[in-house]
């Protein structure tokens, strides 16, 4: 059959595309930083994302009929993880920034302080993502999950006010928190500490060079200006959603009314008419493609560095070394092998007189 999404299969293709970007990006910073906890949260979960985006697109280019339960279980979750851990990345990185401004680098901190750092980061970045995603959403949720013909799989549509409460927040929160309190101040204190920061991001004792904490101040304004609009978007949607409902309950009763329900089916015509808040085609193709944008603007900042292509190249000639392909170039073949003189062969004497001792017949000049 015929794919209902025209863009079919520029979808998968262009997700499968954006998760290859990033998994270099994201072993580059796992060998080459350790202060930068936030671009691996960042970029772990995007290629999460973008790996069920392109797979749905193909397993439902043409339909919407309710398949691979265990797949789109994992996946509906997958996807509430990745949507909270953008912006609570976002947040690991201000702090980081903020700290590094404030002339106090995480890497010059006491063994406490780097601790209840670490702790807080990995807080913000994974366990409060998969207990949302995990346990509270599983908990609190209305239907499974949704089936969008096209599109596959995604979260299913709250039909009560407590997951609403407890789940949704985090999508803007540390978004919040971000831009009305860590960006303003790393921002004035450039501003007004230029040349003192300066100086401290050319020393030693920062940890970092002034071009990365540019990077990264970068990456983390696109961030921003990416998924604090598609996090507010999704909220409001579900507002509208939620008031439609009349007399929406607080919570459903588990597992009556969670685990005996179906997924719910939304053909091709219902999203193109968008008579459902927040399940209409321009809030899934807004998604999809912020997403997909992200994950280039990562590559491009940070993929691309003097640093990551070093590391490339390291990783290409290692692989090439145990696949048997370990020829080296012209030049360094010249410095690793001196240059050798020709081989000469002198002509054999003989010589009717007795020796004491045979002599060879012919020697090896060098």
């Amino acid at each position: 059959m015929v794919a209902v999404d025209p863009s079919y299969p520029l979808t998968p293709l262009v997700g499968f595309i954006a998760a290859g970007l990033l998994v270099p990006v994201l072993f580059s910073s796992l060998i080459r930083e350790s202060w930068n906890l936030g671009v691996i949260f960042l970029c772990f979960w995007l290629i999460c994302e973008n790996l069920i985006f392109a797979v749905n697109a193909i397993l439902w280019s043409d339909n919407a009929d309710a398949k691979f339960f265990v797949y789109c279980e994992i996946a509906s979750h997958v996807r509430i993880a990745a949507d909270i851990v953008k912006p609570m990345s976002t947040l690991i990185i201000m702090r980081r920034l903020y700290s590094i401004a404030s002339l106090r680098p995480p890497r010059l901190a006491d063994q406490a302080d780097r601790r209840r750092n670490s702790q807080i980061e990995w807080t913000l970045g994974c366990i409060i993502p998969v207990l949302c995603a995990g346990p509270f959403y599983l908990a609190l949720q209305g239907p499974r999950y949704d089936i969008l013909q096209g599109f596959g799989c995604s979260g299913p549509t709250i039909r009560a006010i407590l997951p609403f409460v407890v789940v949704y927040p985090w999508y803007i929160l540390p978004a919040v928190v971000s831009v009305t309190f860590y960006y303003p101040s790393v921002v004035m204190r450039f501003y007004r500490h230029g040349a003192e920061v300066n100086r401290f991001l050319h020393s030693v004792e920062s940890g970092v060079s002034q071009v990365s904490y540019i990077r990264i101040l970068a990456l983390a304004s696109i961030d921003l200006v990416l998924t604090l609009p598609v996090s507010i978007t999704t909220v409001v949607m579900l507002m509208l959603h939620m008031i439609q409902i009349k007399h929406p309950p607080l919570y459903l009763s588990w597992p009556t009314d969670i685990v005996k329900q179906s997924p719910t089916i939304k053909s091709w015509a219902e999203l193109t008419s968008a008579s459902t808040p927040g399940s209409g085609l321009v809030e899934v193709y807004f998604v999809r493609w912020t997403t997909v944008l992200l994950s280039v603007v990562v590559f491009a900042i940070l993929g691309l560095t003097k640093g990551a292509r070093e590391l490339y190249w390291s990783a290409l000639h290692t692989a090439m070394r145990w696949l048997g392909y370990h020829r080296d170039s012209p030049e360094r073949s010249a410095l690793r092998s001196p240059a050798l003189s020709p081989i000469e062969f002198n002509e054999a004497t003989m010589s009717t007189e007795p020796r004491s001792h045979p002599s060879p017949t012919n020697s090896i000049a060098y």
